[in-house]
């Protein structure tokens, strides 16, 4: 008893969810959405160390130009970095080439520590020394310069006593700050030559020093910067999620020179933790509840070209979410049919679709394919599009011609046939058992209707009076005659004509041969009988004859009794 209890449960249960199910009126699915950002533009940006270290001796100094002349430019320009920072496109993407390091070799005089002097320069004006800034079109054979002219961009004009490793990148995008990137970026790349070499022992020392020597205001502006970039920014790892705080930043390094005298390459993805949260909110945001609704009405069902429209109404916390003027495409397909809409994000749209064939009866699935675009600025990194991809399948309702259609043609058939039947049955009856022609007689109620039977007889109550109607004919209409009683006849047999007349004071036995106009046929007393009067009516048609007898009472032409 418990197992069939509990197999009842879940029937009930399976059709509770079938009926909530069948509640939405348009099936919608909704598919995982995707982020979907372009492959170019990128920038990239180029941190070049210029520290006296780096150019100690010969040695280094060849490893150096080797780190510069051929891996940075062949990364960059053919084989890129690692697993996921592509090579540059000098038409689509841009570069930005900077050198680092404070206080030239040439202001420094033996015997001073670079140190003591380091207030006497501006952070990071006179830090980051630039070459340009997020330019496109830069060929390998540009960046490489002409050495015979002494004209090698990718080399620095000077070299430096301090370089202030740690900050490095920080202070690169303070300047970048100052000078902002406004145009269209997709991702951001940090590629760095250095020779790792601090200027103090340790990292805390080399800043501690900055503190101690360097502007008080600019150290404090630089903190706080530094502060800013690490809540507002992330680096990135080869799946394009943030690094956590304590691993290593990079995505690729290559050592290069001895062990002793090192040259490193690395290269680093910058971007925004505000985007970066957009994208993971925008990735939860895949359920239905949270997207809205998409439905589809018809709006012309018939004919070649059936018409509807696909009618979306967005989820506010998705409509939030986009924010204001974000853009979005939609593609809109079933079988060869493609339409493509672009217009602002609004919380209700609709629109049209025309397909070229008729409609099937089986409801159509349409796959609704929603990319949203959205445009993220920063200060730093530039101005970046991203769009949200949401693949929907939207089912259309069943046209009505084949639903109430359906039932309709149904209800035409199963009535047509009655009434066929009908229209049989009534042509039997009237043309082999019965007619609708009657005999109605002057104050009697009921007339009599003439059947197919061989003798008819009835006695007729009403005392006959001069110039009163025994009895009236009534036929059916002419078309009706046409049909059931066509060539029948109706023959009047007076036993003695001198008491009735009719049909203009005819007294000759009368023939009625149907069809006919008249569709009443009176008969008059021409004189009152003493005795009782039979009177003959003989209905003939075919080999079917029906013969009514009447019998009347006598009467007075002065109002005697009757006999």
């Amino acid at each position: 008893m418990k197992k069939l209890l509990t197999k009842e449960k879940i029937c009930v249960m399976r059709l509770v969810l079938m009926v909530v199910g069948l509640c939405f009126v348009f099936q919608t699915g909704l598919y995982p959405q995707t982020i979907k950002t372009q492959d170019h533009p990128n920038h990239y940006i180029l941190l070049i160390d210029a520290s006296a270290s780096i150019v100690a001796n010969k040695l280094k100094v060849q490893t150096y130009q080797q780190a510069l002349k051929q891996k940075l430019l062949n990364g960059l320009y053919e084989n890129g970095f690692g697993e996921s920072i592509p090579p540059m496109d000098p038409q689509k993407d841009f570069l930005t080439l900077f050198h680092f390091g404070i206080i030239p070799k040439r202001h420094v005089t033996p015997g001073v520590l670079p140190y003591s002097i380091l207030k006497n320069y501006k952070l990071p004006d006179n830090y980051i020394h630039s070459r340009f800034i997020f330019k496109s079109n830069i060929t390998k054979e540009e960046l490489m310069g002409r050495p015979i002219l002494a004209d090698e961009p990718i080399l620095p004009d000077e070299f430096y006593n301090l370089t202030l490793l740690t900050w490095s990148k920080y202070l690169a995008l303070m300047h970048l700050k100052s000078t902002p990137v406004n145009g269209e970026v997709v991702r951001t790349f940090f590629i760095v030559i250095h020779d790792g070499i601090l200027n103090a022992q340790l990292l805390s020392e080399d800043m501690s020093m900055v503190d101690r020597w360097g502007n008080p205001g600019d150290a404090r502006k630089i903190k706080e910067f530094n502060r800013l970039i690490d809540n507002d920014y992330v680096y990135l790892d080869n799946e394009g999620n943030p690094i956590r705080k304590g691993n290593p930043e990079y995505l690729f390094q290559q050592s290069l020179g001895t062990q002793n005298q090192p040259i490193f390459l690395e290269a680093y993805e910058l971007a925004s933790q505000k985007q970066k949260n957009w994208e993971v909110e925008s990735k939860n945001i895949g359920f239905l509840k949270n997207f809205g609704t998409v439905e589809m009405h018809w709006i012309k069902e018939t004919g070649n070209n059936p018409e509807g429209i696909i009618k979306v109404n967005f989820a506010q916390p998705f409509y939030l979410h986009l924010g204001p003027g974000s853009s979005f495409t939609v593609d809109i397909t079933y079988e060869t049919d493609k339409f493509i809409y672009q217009g602002i994000v609004q919380p209700f749209v609709e629109f049209p679709v025309r397909f070229s064939s008729k409609l099937p009866c089986d409801p159509l699935m349409c796959r609704v394919l929603f990319d949203f675009s959205t445009v993220h600025y920063d200060a730093i990194l530039g101005k970046r599009t991203v769009s949200v991809c949401f693949d929907i399948n939207v089912e259309s309702p069943k046209p009505l011609n084949c639903t109430m259609g359906y039932i309709f043609k149904i209800i035409a058939a199963i009535l047509g046939i009655v009434f066929l039947v009908a229209i049989i049955l009534t042509y039997c009856y009237f043309r082999f058992i019965s007619t609708n022609i009657r005999i109605e007689f002057p104050g009697l109620t009921f007339p009599l209707i003439i059947k197919r039977i061989p003798l008819m007889e009835g006695r007729i109550p009403n005392t006959p009076a001069h110039d009163m109607s025994p009895f009236l004919i009534c036929l059916p209409p002419r078309w009706l005659q046409f049909l059931l009683y066509r060539n029948a006849k109706i023959i009047l047999n007076f036993k003695d004509y001198k008491y009735f007349y009719w049909k203009k004071g005819s007294e000759n036995q009368e023939i009625i041969k149907m069809p006919v106009r008249d569709r009443k046929i009176n008969i008059f007393w021409k004189a009152v009988p003493v005795k009782h009067t039979p009177i003959s009516i003989l209905f003939i048609q075919g080999k079917l004859s029906t013969k009514i007898r009447l019998y009347f009472p006598g009467g007075s032409s002065q109002g005697g009794e009757n006999e």
